[in-house]
C-alpha cells in the first residue's frame, strides 16, 4: 500500500513536468546515518521507477517506520529527498530478557556461559570483559589438558541481564557504533545453571571528530573540577551529527548540565555506642563550611573503613540534606559498630614460611573510657595460640622458638586519624623489640597501601547520554587506573608479604 502510494505520488510528478525527464541535482537521505547504496544518482534523468526501487530498498532493511519522497524543481535539474522515520528499537540497556524456560521464584541460578549471536562486529572476548554481573570469577587458572580450573558462577537475575545489557551498549557507544542494537536471543536453563544468549547487530563504525577516548577524558576533568567547587548534581551529554559530506563520519559535541554548588554544614554520626564522636571524626579529610567534596568524602569513609571498627561503609551509607537557598549542605553519616569480641582460626595457603603460620586467636574491644589516646574503647585485648612458624627470614621473627606457642597482646589498632599514635600493641612475652617491630610493620603497611592504591575505586564511572538522529542510549566513562598499575600492585603485595616475614 505504502509503496503504491508513493509511486502514484511521484508518477502525478511526472505528469505535470515536461516530456524531457530532468537531470537528478541532488539525492539526499533525511532521518538516519544508515549508509544505503541508492540506485537514483546524482546526473541521471529523473526515473519514477530507480526511485521506487529505492523505497522498496528502503523499507526491506526493516528499520524504517515511515518513508516520504520529496522533489524540489531547480532550474537546472530536480532534487530528491527520501524523508526516513526508523522504527524505534530496543535499546541494550531497555532490552527486557526473554527466558527460554521461565524460572520459578524457588529457584536459584546461577549463569554458567554468556554467548553473543548475530553481528557482533567486536571479538566476543572483549564482549566477555565488558561483563559484570554475569561475569564468572576465575578462583584457580585452569590447566590446559588437565583440570578446567575452579571458576565462581554469578548469580542469574533480570535487573543482572539488564545491567550487562547497558554495559555492552556502552562498549558500543564507545568505540563509534553508533547504529548497535540487541536484545536477548534466549536463556536455556540445564537445571540450576542458566546460559545466555545475546543477539547483536554492531551496524557501521563511525569515524569521529575527536576521540572518545579523550572526550570522556575530558569530562572526567571536567566533573572532578566541579566537586572541587562543592557541586555534586553534574549530567553530561553527547551529542552526535552527522558529518557533511560524508556518510561514514560525525561530529561530537559535549553539554554538561550541573547543579548549584554546596558547602558542608553540620557533620553527624548514627550509631555511635562505644566510641566517642571526636574519635571517628579525626578519620574525615572533609570538614563543616568547606565546599562538599564528594571524592574527599568517599575518601574519608574509607578511612573509617580502614580503622575496622564498624561495618564496612558506602555509599549509601552516607546522607546528604542539600538546601538550595542557603547553598549548604549537612552530612549524616550511618555507621554500625562491629561485635565486641569476635575468634579467628587462620592458616597458610602453602608453605608456612612462606604464606604464615596456623593461628587461633580470641579478641575483644575494652569498655568505654576516657578520650583521646586513654580512650580504652580503640584499645583491643587477645589472646592467640600460633603454631608451626617458620618465617622466611628467620633473622626478622619475633617469636621464639616452639610448636605452639601462646601470645597475649593488649594493641591498638591502626587508625588514620590517629596515625603515629595507633597501630602499636603491647606483648609482653616477646619483649619491647618485638613490640616495635609490631609497630613499624603497622605503619609501614597501612601508610604505604593507601598511596600505592591511589584513588582507584573511589572515582565512579561516570554516565554520559548520548544523542543523535540515530544514536541514544548511555556511555559509561570509566575513570583511568593509576599509572604504573602493575608496579604499584607488585609493590602492594610486597607490603602485605611484611607481615609474613616476621612470623606473623
Amino acid at each position: 500500500m505504502r509503496s503504491t502510494l508513493l509511486s502514484a505520488f511521484i508518477f502525478s510528478i511526472l505528469v505535470s513536468a515536461e516530456s524531457a525527464p530532468p537531470v537528478i541535482k541532488s539525492v539526499t537521505l533525511h532521518g538516519t546515518l544508515l549508509k544505503v547504496n541508492l540506485t537514483t544518482q546524482v546526473g541521471q534523468p529523473f526515473n519514477a521507477d530507480a526511485i521506487d526501487k529505492d523505497v522498496h530498498q528502503l523499507w526491506s532493511t526493516g528499520r524504517f517506520g515511515d518513508i516520504r519522497v520529496e522533489t524540489g524543481q531547480q532550474p537546472d535539474g530536480t532534487d530528491v529527498i527520501f524523508n526516513v522515520v526508523e522504527t524505534p528499537r530496543s535499546e541494550l540497556h531497555k532490552a527486557p530478557p526473554e527466558v527460554h524456560k521461565a524460572p520459578t521464584d524457588d529457584q536459584h541460578l546461577h549463569v554458567k556461559s554468556v554467548n553473543f549471536a548475530g553481528d557482533p562486529g567486536i571479538d566476543p572476548a572483549q564482549l566477555r570483559r565488558a561483563l559484570r554481573a554475569l561475569k564468572a570469577r576465575r578462583l584457580i587458572p585452569r590447566v590446559p589438558g588437565l583440570w578446567p580450573g575452579w571458576r565462581l558462577l554469578p548469580d542469574y537475575s533480570p535487573e543482572a541481564v539488564e545491567s550487562d545489557l547497558g554495559r555492552l551498549r556502552s562498549l558500543y557507544l564507545s568505540k563509534g557504533y553508533f547504529d548497535a542494537s540487541a536484545h536477548i536471543d534466549n536463556t536455556e536453563l540445564h537445571g540450576k545453571q542458566a546460559d545466555i544468549t545475546f543477539f547483536i547487530r554492531s551496524g557501521p563504525r563511525y569515524e569521529t571528530s575527536e576521540p572518545i577516548p579523550q572526550v570522556c577524558s575530558s569530562l572526567l576533568a571536567q566533573r572532578r573540577d566541579a566537586e572541587r567547587h562543592g557541586i555534586i548534581d553534574f549530567a553530561a551529554t553527547l551529542h552526535v551529527q552527522p558529518s557533511a559530506g560524508s556518510s561514514n563520519s560525525v561530529n561530537l559535541t559535549t553539554s554538561i548540565d550541573h547543579g548549584p554548588p554546596y558547602r558542608i554544614g553540620r557533620i553527624n554520626f548514627t550509631g555511635l555506642r562505644h566510641y566517642s564522636d571526636a574519635l571517628v571524626r579525626g578519620n574525615l579529610l572533609v570538614d563543616e563550611g568547606q565546599w562538599l567534596d564528594e571524592l574527599q568524602l568517599r575518601k574519608s569513609a574509607d578511612r573509617i573503613n580502614q580503622a575496622e571498627m564498624f561495618e564496612p561503609i558506602n555509599a549509601n551509607s552516607i546522607a546528604l540534606h542539600t538546601n538550595e537557598k542557603t547553598g549548604i549542605a549537612d552530612v549524616t553519616i550511618h555507621l554500625k559498630e562491629r561485635k565486641r569480641g569476635s575468634w579467628n582460626l587462620s592458616g597458610p595457603v602453602g608453605p608456612a614460611s612462606f604464606a604464615g603460620p596456623l593461628e587461633g586467636s580470641i579478641s575483644s574491644r575494652l569498655p568505654s573510657w576516657g578520650r583521646g589516646l586513654l580512650e580504652l574503647s580503640s584499645y583491643t585485648a587477645s589472646l592467640s595460640l600460633i603454631a608451626f612458624s617458620q618465617p622466611l627470614v628467620p633473622v626478622l621473627s619475633i617469636l621464639p622458638k616452639g610448636t605452639l606457642i601462646p601470645v597475649l597482646a593488649f594493641s591498638r589498632p591502626f587508625t588514620p586519624g590517629e596515625g603515629w599514635k595507633s597501630g602499636f600493641s603491647i606483648v609482653p612475652q616477646l619483649g619491647w623489640q618485638a613490640s616495635a617491630i609490631l609497630y613499624a610493620t603497622s605503619q609501614i603497611q597501612h601508610r604505604l597501601l593507601p598511596l600505592l592504591s591511589g584513588d582507584h575505586g573511589l572515582m565512579p564511572e561516570m554516565p554520559v547520554t548520548v544523542e543523535g538522529p540515530n544514536a541514544g542510549g548511555t556511555m559509561f566513562c570509566e575513570p583511568p587506573a593509576p599509572r604504573l598499575m602493575p608496579l604499584r600492585t607488585a609493590a602492594s603485595f610486597g607490603v602485605r608479604l611484611l607481615g609474613v616475614l616476621t612470623g606473623l
